[in-house]
């Protein structure tokens, strides 16, 4: 019956027509239902519950092939075939050529496959294991509440979900939430006549779960206060004459479960109607959650596409919030016990091993897709020991299959997750979070000393879809090479990235250079800001030079606080040269040398933050600063400055994005008057951050569009640009990036570091990592950047380095040039000699061969073998001494 109505759909003749659901703000849940139930008659068949047979089956199959042979095929596209269950809404997709399969929920997820301590997998970690979609939300409480689609509309009597076809796939449109009917629950409940009818009568698992949902109310209990027993004599004025059981504040989901222990005892509707009456509770019509979701999956291009459409997201808004959609949690889970890992792009990349052992301890990993919204919180400064999380992406590799996800569309507001298996289930597994509207919750001392917890709820809704593209790999491809390979693949063919061509001769070695700075300093009793300069634009030009002497003659120079300020700048809506430095003349002088001798100059803006705010510019914190969820101002403290909190000074006045088009344009106004050919915009590669003014409020996903327009209009085809960091949305026009990541963040349940990023850049955009001179340990992040492909970058400064000193600056204590000069020739030689000839050539494999020491492969052939150990090593007959590399050719 099953597969014949799946059937029906696929073959009827008339016009495909997709759901449409109405947008309005604030329906009911019967609006919703009633609405829902119209528009699918037209072509939608109703999901059917299971027979007692499927049921039995259902997550107890012993092969992938037989979990198939029950589902229906509903597409085939790209040499993989789309497979249906109409009774659980599970997806499957095979790989025609190889017969590899991956499943929504993973088809053997009841059986027991405990080898050591045995692990007991609880039902509701069976139903978060059958579900397509998990919710958290919100109450008119502001008391956050979960629900998945297994529990809340899959496994009910009549399920809760209908069933389009659309191109190459299928939709499912699902409700997820309580369908109102009257409930056998007391919401006070006669002492007495409970204790005889309901507690007596159950078991003692049963009988505690009751008694943690029960409250037990005498108004001759000492304990309780005047004022408590006030307030629950206005609600229950039975208790006047009798004690009650009065049930605690529960979900939707705990009322079910409550009701039916209940009914397995003696209590009756009689003792229900009785209770109403003894209490004197009135009941008040409380609101339903019931959201409705259209989730849609598909074949692209032998893909799979998996979509949610926000804009057709319907529910109660006036009393419910709905916070964040969970999509896909298991799709592609591998098992426990079997050889495999899940990769996440933390930093460069990293991989966490199936935890077949049991030992990991910790459940997850988290972080958000292009780092943290700093305007959710207002805590002064954006700092974390976690790594950033620069591509939309995730993985997971089991035995000879694996898949790559992308993010495609919500990737600003999503956030990734990594779940080791042996604890919760036998199942591991990487998924993502999407953001439907911010929530923080806090707490808080009035000034009455109460202590309390308050949530924040942003209601700018966002509406735009949500999409992951899964890529199936399998054979040789199906490891995170293969992924980095189908990743890049992707980016070159949507036009993001193009091989280098007409590299020069030597590899490039990146420079930063600073050039004034403020300090805080007397003068006959009075307090104020002194100027010095570190790097005059003369100076800068000496440097390049005296390099150039020495045989380096592909440079890049980045030049940071040359305008506005020097490095106490104002806001960027204009390009005001600092004349202390040498003014727009010395600036356009070092810019004549610098294109006569092929080296790149970059100057650097800031348009996320103003160090500075003078009177009668165009920024006023009040009106120009983005808002956090409370509404207070966004202020921020670069992470470098938390070094020295004695001296910290300044903060960073934070701009919303709904000034990046004013800005920005002010700025290039005044810049492409200097006819500078390159420009750096170093943070729009690392930070992306919301607004939460009501009054205009800008989502992740705007801010991010935002940029992107602005770097159309700016960039493309005009001008160079250098980013750091390397955020996703910047690769398509970065011709530099610094500051790339060259390890991840260390979790305690990672176990590889990876060079994921490089895998997928190298031979498309030049790239380095962090200057080695600020480095803790020079040689490491020399052996780093050797192993990674990544240029050389040194911060750099003339004289002066002294006045750093007691300012929040002094991170910067070891950037003289006079120091570093012959350790910046020697390691740049060195570096040369191996990467000359690679520059554009792709990275196409990488591996660890032993104990610190791994293996760097290029499209020619070139291999890289780096030895971190303190001991030599020999390798396939090559001795690789310590703490050194060699060059395979």
């Amino acid at each position: 019956m099953k597969k014949r109505l799946i059937m029906i759909i696929l073959c009827c003749a008339l016009p495909l027509v997709l759901l449409a659901i109405s947008g309005k703000f604030g329906k009911d849940a019967e609006n919703i239902q009633a609405e829902t139930e119209a528009a699918d008659a037209s072509n939608a068949v109703e999901g059917e519950a299971p027979t007692a047979e499927e049921d039995a089956l259902h997550g107890t199959y012993e092969t992938a092939q037989a979990r198939l042979a029950s589902m229906t095929k509903v597409a085939e596209e790209g040499g993989k075939e789309l497979y249906f269950d109409n009774s659980y809404a599970e997806i499957a997709v095979l790989d025609i050529k190889t017969g590899e399969t991956w499943f929504s929920t993973p088809y053997n997820f009841k059986k027991d496959f405990s080898t050591m301590d045995s692990l007991t997998v609880s039902d509701d970690a069976k139903a978060q294991l059958s579900s397509i979609l998990k919710l958290t939300y919100y109450d008119s409480q502001m008391t956050e509440l979960k629900m998945n689609s297994y529990s809340e509309c899959i496994s009910k009597k009549k399920p809760q979900f209908t069933i389009q076809p659309i191109e190459n796939g299928i939709r499912i449109n699902m409700q997820l939430g309580l369908v109102k009917a009257e409930m056998m629950l007391p919401e006070a409940a006669e002492a007495v006549r409970f204790e005889e009818k309901v507690i007596s009568k159950l078991n003692e698992k049963d009988a505690r779960k009751i008694n943690t949902y029960y409250d037990l109310i005498s108004l001759t209990d000492p304990k309780l206060s005047d004022a408590v027993k006030t307030d629950r004599q206005k609600n229950y004025p039975g208790l006047a004459e009798h004690d009650f059981y009065v049930l605690r504040r529960v979900s939707d989901r705990e009322r079910r479960l409550i009701e039916e222990i209940i009914k397995k005892t003696e209590y009756s509707m009689e003792d229900f109607t009785e209770d109403q009456v003894l209490s004197g509770y009135v009941s008040e019509e409380t609101a339903t959650a019931l959201f409705s979701i259209p989730v849609e999956f598909s074949l692209n291009q032998g893909d799979l596409v998996v979509n949610i459409p926000a804009d057709e997201i319907e529910y109660d808004k006036e009393e419910f919030a709905l916070a964040s959609i969970t999509l896909c949690e298991f799709l592609g889970a591998g098992n426990t016990l079997e050889e495999g890992y899940l990769f996440i792009p933390d930093g460069s990349g990293t991989l966490i091993n199936y935890n077949t052992d049991r030992s990991k301890l910790t459940l997850y990993t988290t972080n958000t897709v292009y780092g943290d919204d700093y305007s959710i919180y207002n805590q002064w400064w954006y700092t974390s020991l976690k790594k950033q999380l620069h591509l939309p992406i995730f993985g997971n590799k089991e035995l000879s299959k694996a898949y790559l996800a992308i993010i495609e569309e919500g990737d600003a507001m999503a956030k990734i997750y990594s779940e080791s298996g042996n604890q919760l289930t036998y199942f591991e597994t990487a998924f993502a979070e999407f953001n439907y509207a911010t929530s923080r919750t806090v707490n808080y001392l009035d000034e009455t000393k109460m202590r309390g917890m308050y949530t924040y709820h942003d209601r700018n809704y966002y509406q735009g879809d949500y999409r992951i593209r899964y890529r199936l790999l399998t054979g040789e491809n199906a490891n995170y090479v293969g992924m980095a390979k189908t990743y890049q693949d992707y980016l070159v063919q949507n036009g993001v990235l193009t091989k280098l061509e007409n590299t020069p001769e030597n590899t490039p070695l990146y420079l930063e250079t600073v050039g004034s700075i403020k300090k805080k300093d007397t003068f006959l009793g009075f307090s104020y800001d002194k100027a010095i300069n570190l790097t005059t634009f003369e100076e800068a030009q000496s440097i390049l030079a005296d390099l150039k002497d020495q045989g380096i003659d592909s440079l890049n120079l980045r030049y940071k606080g040359w305008m506005n300020g020097g490095l106490n700048y104002t806001v960027a809506d204009e390009a005001s040269v600092e004349k202390s430095l040498g003014g727009s003349k010395g600036l356009k002088k070092l810019n004549e040398y610098a294109k006569a001798n092929n080296i790149g100059f970059f100057p650097d803006v800031d348009f996320f933050m103003a160090r500075d705010n003078k009177q009668f510019d165009s920024y006023v914190p009040s009106w120009h600063s983005p808002r956090t969820l409370s509404r207070d101002e966004t202020y921020l403290i670069s992470p470098e400055e938390m070094t020295n909190l004695t001296f910290l000074e300044f903060i960073f006045y934070s701009v919303s994005p709904n000034m990046y088009n004013k800005y920005m344009k002010g700025f290039f106004k005044d810049y492409n008057k200097l006819k500078v050919d390159g420009v750096s915009m170093g943070n729009i590669g690392t930070m992306l951050y919301a607004d939460y003014n009501k009054k205009a409020a800008v989502t992740r996903e705007e801010a991010q569009d935002l940029l992107t327009n602005n770097l159309d209009t700016y960039i493309t085809g005009q001008k160079n640009l250098m980013t750091d960091g390397g955020n996703a949305y910047v690769l398509k026009y970065s011709s530099d990036i610094v500051n790339l990541p060259l390890t991840d963040s260390v979790y305690t349940l990672a176990d590889e570091n990876i060079p994921f990023m490089q895998l997928v850049l190298h031979g498309y955009i030049n790239y380095a990592g962090t200057p080695i001179n600020l480095s803790s340990n020079v040689e490491d992040i020399i052996l780093k950047s050797v192993e990674y492909g990544s240029n050389l970058f040194f911060t750099l400064a003339n004289d002066n380095t002294e006045e750093f000193k007691q300012t929040p600056y002094s991170y910067l204590f070891s950037i003289d040039y006079s120091t570093w000069r012959q350790e910046i020739i020697d390691q740049y030689k060195s570096f040369n000699e191996v990467y000359r000839s690679l520059q554009n050539q792709s990275m196409v494999d990488h591996m660890k061969l032993e104990n610190n020491v791994y293996q760097t492969t290029y499209e020619d052939g070139t291999k890289v073998i780096v030895n971190y150990n303190d001991s030599d090593v020999t390798v396939n007959g090559k001795t690789v001494e310590a703490k050194n590399f060699v060059v395979l050719k």
